[in-house]
């Protein structure tokens, strides 16, 4: 087996993968602190040659093991924020460079969005623009959970680069995260300079609407052209089923309140027949009416947490047109009624 490339999963898809470059600022922290970091490289099963090259593909499980691994040994409850912190220009390759040389804020995002499968594939990179405002998440996808620590790296490294990107004083509207509030947030309020929330559906950012038209200071159009290339060649050598499922996940979010998004459609918007997108996505071990059905409840849960909406209008927003339909895919989810799930989400009404 080419120890380069993710196993496979019983299904013939490859494993969630993550680029072992992303454990590099983790052992700057482990130096920092003067701790052995072998422990740490052995629960990813890496070597720190390979961490800092470029080439080498762990499991998410394996890297989520080496970051809690690593917060143990130098106990540091906020790793994720330290490791950003200790991030230098270069660290993550061509998806950096492509950032830095794109027109406006708003490309870079794009590109963010484009590929970031370059350094973890583990996850979906959701942008849902709301009015004044723009949300960027992070969602962890079927079987690669995310580290706590990642978590709050990558929104930290998030932040590092666009206030290089923008300005020094650039601030998020909100930064959000799926785990427990910490017993101390003193680091993520100084850090973030932004209002930080804690149990939330997703991992992300809330950001200004104007901040997309931006210029980047260091934006260079010819330059960015040859990364951009460069980048898709690199996409391309990556295994593909649970990149194809990757996409159809991403679609699916962006456009989970359209009602008409049925297979053919989907398979229509991938250019091929309903027939061969249904086998694509079966041998990566998925149904296409499984990934809409959690693109609905996830869409759903984070609609009722927001507290803004009546049972109507999450029905209308993820895609039912009848409250009775989505009054069955609720019992289906959760086993409760609607107003039984929304007290358990967010108290009595």
């Amino acid at each position: 087996m080419n120890p380069r490339q993710p196993r496979k999963t019983s299904s013939g898809a490859p494993s969630p993968h993550v680029n072992a470059r992303t454990l590099l600022p983790v052992l700057r922290v482990l130096k920092s602190k003067r701790v052995d970091p072998r422990p740490a490289l052995a629960a990813a099963g890496v070597t720190a040659a390979e961490v800092a090259g470029f080439d080498r593909r762990i499991e998410a499980a394996a890297a989520k093991a080496a970051w809690d691994k690593a917060a143990v040994l130098c106990e540091e409850p906020a790793l994720g924020i330290r490791a950003a912190m200790l991030v230098e220009p270069g660290d993550f390759d061509v998806l950096e460079f492509a950032m830095e040389s794109a027109a406006t804020f708003g490309d870079a995002v794009r590109i963010l969005d484009r590929y970031h499968r370059l350094l973890h594939n583990g996850a979906v990179l959701c942008l849902t623009p709301r009015g004044e405002v723009v949300d960027c998440e992070i969602r962890s996808i079927r079987d690669a959970p995310l580290s706590d620590h990642f978590a709050e790296a990558t929104l930290a490294s998030w932040t590092i680069v666009t206030r290089r990107l923008l300005d020094t004083t650039a601030c998020w509207s909100e930064v959000r995260f799926v785990h427990a509030r910490p017993k101390d947030t003193s680091l993520h309020e100084a850090f973030f300079r932004a209002p930080v929330r804690f149990g939330c559906p997703y991992d992300g950012i809330t950001a200004p609407a104007p901040w997309l038209t931006r210029p980047v200071a260091t934006a260079a159009p010819a330059l960015h052209k040859v990364l951009d290339r460069h980048a898709t060649a690199l996409l391309d050598q990556l295994p593909t089923a649970d990149l194809f499922v990757h996409e159809v996940r991403s679609r699916l979010a962006s456009q989970v309140g359209d009602p008409n998004l049925d297979c053919p459609s989907m398979a229509k918007h991938f250019g091929m027949s309903e027939r061969s997108f249904r086998r694509r996505l079966e041998r990566a071990g998925v149904r296409y009416s499984e990934l809409r059905d959690k693109a609905r409840q996830q869409c759903a849960m984070q609609l009722v947490l927001a507290g803004r909406h009546s049972s109507e209008e999450v029905a209308f927003m993820v895609g039912y047109d009848d409250m009775g339909g989505f009054q069955r895919a609720v019992r289906r989810w959760t086993g409760l009624s609607f107003g039984q799930w929304r007290a358990e989400l967010v108290g009595p009404s």
